[in-house]
């Protein structure tokens, strides 16, 4: 659970930074470019699999 102080653009804008920021993090750890296509395509195989493996 995430809890924000008040919803607001400043915070609303943080959280998303913080989601953004996270993308672009997995996507390197799996050693994939966050800002290819087809880097995205293989990043989001990846996740997919790992949760489907996680179930």
């Amino acid at each position: 659970m995430i809890n924000i102080e008040r919803l607001d653009a400043k915070n609303l804008g943080m959280l998303l930074q913080f989601y953004i920021l996270t993308a672009i993090i997995g996507s390197l750890y799996l050693d994939q470019n966050p800002f290819d296509q087809p880097g995205v395509e293989d990043y989001k195989k990846l996740v997919n699999q790992e949760l489907e493996n996680n179930k």
